[in-house]
């Protein structure tokens, strides 16, 4: 992993060091619930717990910064000929801030195994950081068309 001392200025170089022993426990929990008029809500959480060998010491830049906690919800609902899904999820890594995300996603059965569908990421524009410590990114914007076994983002 890289790493580097807690107290470290944010300056100093990351450093490689091997992790000898690592343990990570945690608890899931999942559920839908579907309406007779095709709507269905999800709910979804999860905690863990990651002790490190000199975890106290250093601070990992990639590996050993999992998420510790997140809860989501989200709702999916036909539209005619068209589906709506909207997912928000609140996050926080091991000794950082919790951020929340909101997602949107709009299909359109075109018929014969093809489907347009736009993809807006991020709606909040919500600052965070992804796994590797840098921002992730911000606001998106995808359309794409999906047929048979071909898919074209």
């Amino acid at each position: 992993d890289w790493a580097r001392p807690l107290d470290a200025p944010p300056e100093q170089p990351w450093v490689t060091r091997n992790v000898e022993e690592a343990r990570t426990r945690g608890l899931e929990f999942d559920a839908t619930v579907r309406a007779r008029d095709g709507v269905a809500l999800t709910a979804g959480a999860t905690l863990l717990s990651l002790r490190v060998e000199d975890g106290d010491v250093f601070r990992s830049k990639s590996t050993l910064r999992p998420l510790t906690e997140t809860v989501r919800g989200g709702v999916r609902a036909p539209l005619g000929p068209a589906t709506l899904s909207l997912q928000a999820t609140r996050a926080r890594r091991l000794g950082e801030e919790p951020w929340t995300r909101v997602d949107a996603r709009l299909l359109l059965d075109l018929g014969t195994r093809s489907t347009l569908y736009l993809d807006l990421g991020n709606l909040t524009d919500t600052t965070y950081p992804d796994p590797t410590g840098l921002p992730a990114p911000g606001r998106s914007l995808i359309l794409g068309l999906r047929t048979g076994s071909l898919s074209v983002p």
